[in-house]
C-alpha cells in the first residue's frame, strides 16, 4: 500500500492527483491523503509526501472541465474546501471513475450522477454540505461600519467557505471595501471598493479593540426594535426557528447580540 500525502489545499489535492497518474502507480493499492500534523504511519504502507505545484495543479483542473463540465468542476472544488478527512481520495476516485468511462467510451459529461459509485456518492454527500453552509452564511451573516467606512463581518464557519462567499458579496457590493473574517480558521476575504477580492491567512481580529462609526450603535439598535416589533409572541415556534436559522449562525447576527 501506498500514501500519497498532500497539502491541505485545491493545489495540494490536484497536484497529487497528477503525482499518481505520473507515476503510473498501481491505483488499487494507492491512497491520496491530506498531510496531518500527526500522521501516524502504518505497518507495510509507504508514504510519499508531494509538494503543491501551481502549473500541475492547473493541468488537472483544466482536464477536470475539459470532460466532465464546469458544474462538476465547482462541486470538486467545494469538496476541496471541506474539513473533510477523506476529501483527497474521494476526489482522485472520483477522477478517476471519470477518466475511465471515458476510456471505455461512455459519455463522462454529467459524472456526478453516477452516485452508485461510493467515491461519487460521498463528493454529492460533501458537496451540499458545503455548498449549503455556504448558502447559509449568504443569508445571515451581518456587516458592522467601521470608522475609516470598511464593512467587517465575523463567522465561524465549520468549512473553507470564503471564496464561496466572495463571489456573491463582490458582485453585489462591488462598491463597498468591505471584510469578512474566518474566526475559525485565522483567513479574511479583504475586498477593496471596485477591486479583486483576495484572502489572507493568519489574521486575527479582536473586535472589542476596534473603532466603529458613530451611527453603528444606532443603526444596530433600531435593526433590533424593528426584529422584536414584528415578531408575533403568541405564534412564537421556536423548534421551526432553530430549524431555519440554526443556534451557531446567530452568534455574531445583530438581532441576536
Amino acid at each position: 500500500m501506498r500514501r500519497i500525502l498532500c497539502e491541505d489545499t485545491v493545489e495540494g489535492i490536484f497536484t497529487g492527483v497528477y503525482y499518481i497518474y505520473l507515476k503510473k502507480y498501481e491505483r488499487t493499492c494507492i491512497e491520496l491523503k491530506i498531510q496531518g500534523n500527526n500522521e501516524n504511519y502504518q505497518l507495510f504502507t509507504i508514504d510519499e509526501f508531494v509538494a503543491s505545484d501551481v502549473e500541475k495543479s492547473v493541468k488537472v483542473a483544466k482536464t477536470i472541465q475539459k470532460k466532465f463540465g464546469m458544474e462538476c468542476y465547482n462541486s470538486l472544488l467545494r469538496v476541496a474546501f471541506s474539513v473533510e478527512e477523506d476529501k483527497a481520495e474521494v476526489i482522485f476516485r472520483t477522477i478517476e471513475f471519470g477518466l475511465e468511462q471515458e476510456k471505455g467510451g461512455k459519455k463522462s459529461w454529467n459524472l456526478l450522477n453516477n452516485i452508485k459509485n461510493s467515491a461519487i456518492a460521498r463528493v454529492f454527500e460533501i458537496n451540499r454540505t458545503v455548498k449549503n453552509e455556504a448558502g447559509r452564511y449568504i443569508e445571515f451573516i451581518r456587516f458592522q461600519e467601521l470608522s475609516n467606512g470598511v464593512l467587517l463581518a465575523e463567522i465561524e464557519p465549520e468549512n473553507y467557505v470564503l471564496p464561496l462567499l466572495a463571489e456573491h458579496f463582490a458582485d453585489r457590493m462591488k462598491n463597498e471595501h468591505f471584510l469578512i473574517y474566518d474566526k475559525t480558521k485565522g483567513h479574511a476575504l479583504v475586498h477593496p471598493s471596485r477591486s479583486q477580492w483576495e484572502v489572507y491567512q493568519n489574521v486575527f481580529i479582536d473586535k472589542q479593540t476596534l473603532k466603529y462609526a458613530e451611527w453603528e450603535e444606532e443603526i444596530c439598535d433600531l435593526w433590533k426594535t424593528f426584529f422584536h416589533a414584528i415578531a408575533i409572541e403568541d405564534r412564537s415556534n421556536r423548534d421551526l426557528q432553530i430549524n431555519l436559522l440554526p443556534l451557531k449562525f446567530r452568534k455574531f447576527m445583530t438581532e441576536f447580540i
